[in-house]
């Protein structure tokens, strides 16, 4: 079967498997591409089923795995992350971008557009030819990895303080996230939003009551204003004493997003018709009071963070940590001196037997429980 660039195509299939590729030949080399669904495949009018090759998985697994392509007519490449019959595509923007990420022109499929269309689109991958540029060491390279699994997160905060945020986020793993390109954050000024000279974002509440609350009107604008992309890789969240109660398990939910925006209420409280109408959801960080929204955003920025590959630096650190695993609270930890006061640190950790040592922490962290 002919393919554009001189190369042959053909539909393969590990023996007594499900999974249908297109293998590919091309100067020597051999690329193998997951076809998402049976509805793309169908929509091939040059692919039958009856043509699918059934081989030895050793042979298949023989391939590389490659999810480069272009759609015919379009020069943009793009690179793609299946997932069941669903996925999702990011676009390398420049030439330069697709070298240093080191990927080979030859394995670039040429496809359909609805096979590319049955993918939804994901953020770009200039940034992360910025972590490259420069650098060649493993740990450079697996925080690409990473990006390239879950993209950059974007973290967009709307409050009436911004500058409360600055020391916080500049330090320590959050600062060091930031400089390296794995996430962004950034505070906006609720007041830029205002059309009085006064720039005011409060006002009295109607029925009469003590105190002031926030405006549906600057929060909106402000909203709006930020908001980049898909609405579907954006959440907006208002910190409420009646939302949801934050945990480990809500912080895994937001990391499938791309952007956060979070609205930092103050006073009295906010508009109910931002709850109504502006927000897609209401968090709460616990059963007290507050003076603000900030604490919290700065919580769920730290938390979900965290979980965003190469943060951390090693997966371990992650899985071994408090509420790594539902339920699960993180063993003791201790360090020198070994005895101090006569506090002294349980003999099994300076034993050297790891197999005893990590039954030990696996029981110790149960008793947490």
């Amino acid at each position: 079967m002919a393919y554009p660039w001189s190369g042959t195509i053909d539909p393969s299939r590990a023996i007594g498997g499900i999974d249908v590729y297109i293998v590919k030949y091309r100067k020597g080399k051999m690329f193998k591409r997951l076809i998402l669904s049976p509805s793309v495949f169908n929509n091939y009018g040059h692919l039958k089923w009856s043509d699918i090759k059934d081989v030895d998985a050793s042979i298949i697994n023989s391939f590389t795995t490659d999810d480069l392509v272009r759609a015919a007519g379009d020069s943009r490449v793009y690179k793609l992350y299946p997932s069941g019959d669903a996925g999702q595509k990011r676009w390398v923007k420049t030439v330069e971008a697709f070298n240093n990420l080191g990927f080979d022109w030859d394995s670039v499929y040429e496809i359909n557009s609805f096979d590319r269309d049955s993918y939804y689109e994901s953020s770009a991958l200039e940034q992360i030819c910025l972590l490259l540029k420069n650098s060649k060491d493993r740990a450079t390279i697996n925080l690409w990895r990473g990006l390239l699994n879950y993209g950059i997160m974007k973290f967009d905060i709307i409050t009436i303080f911004p500058k409360i945020f600055d020391s916080y986020f500049n330090e320590g793993i959050i600062g060091r996230a930031k400089k390296g390109g794995l996430i962004e954050i950034e505070a906006h000024d609720l007041r830029n939003w205002t059309e009085d000279r006064h720039k005011s974002v409060d006002d009295r509440p109607y029925g009469g009551g003590p105190g002031m609350v926030m405006m549906v009107e600057p929060i909106y604008k402000a909203v709006k204003a930020v908001k980049s992309g898909d609405d579907f890789k954006k959440r907006v969240i208002l910190f409420s004493a009646k939302g949801r109660q934050f945990d480990q398990a809500e912080a895994r939910r937001l990391t499938q997003y791309e952007q956060l925006i979070l609205i930092c209420g103050r006073y009295e409280g906010v508009d109910e018709r931002v709850a109504e109408n502006v927000a897609d959801e209401e968090l709460s960080v616990g059963n007290f009071v507050l003076t603000g929204g900030e604490i919290p955003a700065m919580i769920l920025v730290d938390v979900v963070s965290r979980l965003i590959p190469g943060v951390l630096g090693k997966k371990e650190s992650l899985d071994e940590e408090s509420f790594g695993k539902e339920g699960s609270v993180e063993y003791a930890q201790y360090t020198r001196p070994e005895d101090f006061m006569g506090w002294k640190v349980p003999e099994i950790l300076l034993s050297g037997d790891h197999k005893k040592i990590a039954e030990w922490r696996l029981k110790n962290s149960k008793l947490k429980n």
